[in-house]
């Protein structure tokens, strides 16, 4: 028995495509994989071939702007910018001091960092100079 190939039509229901036209197809394809050139010169010389790929991309084309339309719909109803409720001033005022709490405690960190680093130093330092010292008392 030859396969059949499914596909789905506009109205969302699976149909069959009958095994010639998704043979064709695929021959298509594979032309304009394989051979451009003779894709090219097919398209320019056989009237027919030329009509049918033109068709299959009109339908195609009308294919994809029903999904792009169906995809901004779901966007719009999907958008949290609409869902989000106006806040009462009362809230703002915690949100922006708990803003605040955050950047202090971000600066008082980089401080800390910054002053941990400067004791690393100095003790690098103190440490390059007590073995300098040890080696001028080694060498007296």
């Amino acid at each position: 028995m030859i396969p059949n190939h499914i596909k789905e039509n506009k109205n969302g229901e699976r149909e069959t495509q009958p095994f010639d036209e998704y043979f064709d197809t695929c021959v298509v394809v594979s032309m304009m994989l394989f051979d451009p050139e003779g894709f090219r010169r097919k398209m320019e010389t056989d009237k027919k071939f030329r009509e049918k790929q033109f068709a299959w991309y009109e339908k195609q084309k009308a294919v994809y702007a029903e999904e792009e339309r169906l995809e901004k719909e779901m966007k719009k109803k999907c958008n949290l910018k609409e869902k989000v409720e106006d806040l009462d001033p009362k809230s703002l005022e915690m949100a922006e001091k708990k803003k605040e709490r955050n950047k202090r405690s971000r600066e008082n960190k980089k401080k800390k960092k910054l002053m941990q680093k400067e004791a690393e130093a100095a003790k690098e330092k103190d440490s390059d100079v007590n073995s300098s010292d040890e080696i001028k008392n080694i060498n007296d």
